[in-house]
């Protein structure tokens, strides 16, 4: 592999450049890896996998596996690898990465049992970089927020004549789907004051039944607006 510069480190749970990235993936197996046309997770050190529930996972692992040394790959590595990047003591930089996961235990010879603390979208690949780059648009936008009359504003648009559309609000634009994909209390804070996100924290039991009745109120409205629209057809707006 020819590349410009020398890699900062060949330990993955240090790497961060592109050059230390792309060489720990040629000297260190993964239980699972990327299709190159489909990008879903398809085993590689692990032979298979089923998930038992929402939150728990098995993995089989290959019995033909070998370390540089010989060892046959068990169970033990999979969980002492998880410690690892877990320990305040190494300091991984991904240690985010294995946050969600509450424990994983040896299941006999051959297998692991991952158990997470909740649910966690990209357990199997540990890509997060479209997330992160929304991340960082929000935070690039947000970055502009300026004193208006004493007050913090932030922008929403930007155009010819550069930020406008200020608000009082930060800009978070998909902010609750990308909680949704994280489950992370940093992207829960993005997205701010929501009634739903509260109500599955457990914060406010009623809003179901308060957002029942808004909509309904809503198509009542919009029900009685087209009843009495006595706009002819052909001068209808389209959408």
């Amino acid at each position: 592999m020819l590349v410009p510069t020398d890699a900062e480190t060949l330990d993955p749970r240090h790497a961060t450049d592109a050059v230390a990235v792309r060489a720990s993936r040629l000297l260190h197996a993964g239980l699972f890896r990327l299709d190159p046309d489909t990008l879903e997770p398809r085993p590689f050190a692990a032979r298979a996998f089923a998930w038992l529930d929402a939150r728990t996972l098995r993995v089989e692992l290959r019995e033909d596996v070998r370390f540089h040394g010989g060892a046959a790959l068990g169970p033990e590595d999979v969980v002492a690898t998880i410690e690892a990047f877990r320990s305040p003591a190494v300091g991984s930089r991904h240690a985010r990465i294995v946050e969600p996961i509450a424990r994983v235990e040896a299941d006999g010879p051959h297998a692991v049992v991952f158990h997470l603390g909740r649910p966690h979208a990209t357990l199997l690949t540990g890509d997060a970089k479209y997330a992160d780059a929304w991340r960082a648009m929000m935070d690039a936008v947000n970055a502009q927020a300026r004193r208006v009359d004493g007050k913090k504003q932030y922008p929403t648009m930007h155009g010819a004549e550069g930020w406008y559309g200020w608000q009082s609000q930060p800009w978070n634009v998909g902010a609750l789907e990308l909680w949704h994909l994280s489950q992370r209390p940093d992207d829960a804070a993005r997205v701010g004051d929501n009634g739903w996100l509260a109500y599955l924290q457990g914060q406010d039991a009623d809003y179901p039944v308060a957002a029942l009745q808004r909509d309904r109120a809503s198509l009542a409205r919009k029900t009685a607006a087209f009843r009495a629209d006595g706009t002819p057809p052909e001068r209808r707006l389209a959408d």
